[in-house]
C-alpha cells in the first residue's frame, strides 16, 4: 500500500511539473477517464474478448509444451526441438506480430502471437520440472512394474508442480501483454488494444493511461490466484 502510494504522489508531482495533460495526466484525470470507461456498455465484453485470446493462446501453448517437454527425455527429441525453441525465444516480437497478421485474421493472429512467445517459457519450466523427479524413484517403479499412470501421478507430477506454477505465472502476465500488444496492431473489435490505438489516435493520453491501469489490474489478478494456488501448496506440504 505504500509503495502504490508513494508510486501515485511520484505521477502527481511529474504531472504538475509537466503540467501537459497530452504527454502526462494526472491520476485525477487518469481515475475520471477509467469511471467513464467501466460504465461503457461494451467494457465488460472488451475484456473478455481479450481474456479469451490470452486464455486460449496459453491452453494451446501449455499442453504443447507439457507434451513436447516429456518427448524431450529422449535426447534425440530433445536436441531436434533446442534450435526451434531458441528461435521463438530470440525472434523479434514484433516480426512475430507483422507475421501473424499476414497469415490470420485480426480476431485470431494474437493467440497465435501469443502462443509462440510463451511457449518457450512454458516448455523450458515443464523441461525443468521433469529433470528434477528423482531418478531412484524412477528405477524403483521400473523395477515393480507401476502402471505409468501412476508413475506420472505420484512421481513425475509433484516434482514438476512447483516448475509448472511459476512457469504459468511468468506465462500469464507475458501473454496478457503480447496479446495486447497484438491487438494494438490488428485492432480487433472490442479488445484492450483496440482501444489502446483508439485513444491513442484521439490523442488521450488519460485514456492511454485508463487502460494501461486496466491491464494492471487484470495481470495482478492473475499474479494473486497463481500466488494462492502457490501458498496453498505450501501449506498442504
Amino acid at each position: 500500500i505504500i509503495s502504490i502510494l508513494g508510486l501515485l504522489l511520484l505521477w502527481q508531482i511529474l504531472a504538475l511539473l509537466i503540467n501537459k495533460s497530452i504527454i502526462l495526466p494526472s491520476p485525477q484525470e487518469t481515475y475520471k477517464e477509467l469511471a467513464f470507461i467501466v460504465k461503457q456498455p461494451e467494457f465488460f465484453i472488451t475484456i473478455i474478448n481479450t481474456l479469451k485470446r490470452v486464455i486460449l493462446g496459453f491452453i494451446i501453448s501449455f499442453i504443447l509444451a507439457l507434451l513436447l517437454s516429456f518427448a524431450s527425455i529422449k535426447e534425440s527429441i530433445y536436441y531436434s526441438l533446442k534450435p526451434l525453441v531458441t528461435t521463438f525465444k530470440v525472434v523479434p516480437n514484433m516480426a512475430i506480430i507483422l507475421l501473424a497478421l499476414i497469415w490470420l485474421k485480426a480476431d485470431y493472429a494474437p493467440i497465435l502471437v501469443g502462443f509462440l512467445i510463451i511457449f518457450p517459457v512454458l516448455y523450458e519450466s515443464s523441461l525443468k520440472g521433469i529433470k528434477s523427479v528423482n531418478k531412484e524413484l524412477l528405477q524403483m517403479a521400473k523395477v515393480y512394474n507401476i502402471n505409468k499412470l501412476k508413475i506420472f501421478k505420484d512421481i513425475y507430477l509433484p516434482s514438476m508442480k512447483p516448475f509448472i506454477l511459476m512457469g504459468i505465472n511468468s506465462a500469464l502476465s507475458l501473454n496478457l501483454k503480447i496479446v495486447i500488444a497484438a491487438e494494438v496492431i490488428s485492432q480487433p473489435v472490442n479488445s484492450i488494444g483496440g482501444f489502446f490505438q483508439i485513444e491513442k489516435s484521439n490523442l488521450n493520453t488519460a485514456g492511454v493511461f485508463a487502460w494501461a491501469v486496466i491491464s494492471i489490474i487484470i495481470g495482478g489478478i492473475f499474479e494473486i490466484i497463481i500466488s494462492l494456488v502457490l501458498k496453498k501448496r505450501r501449506n498442504r506440504i
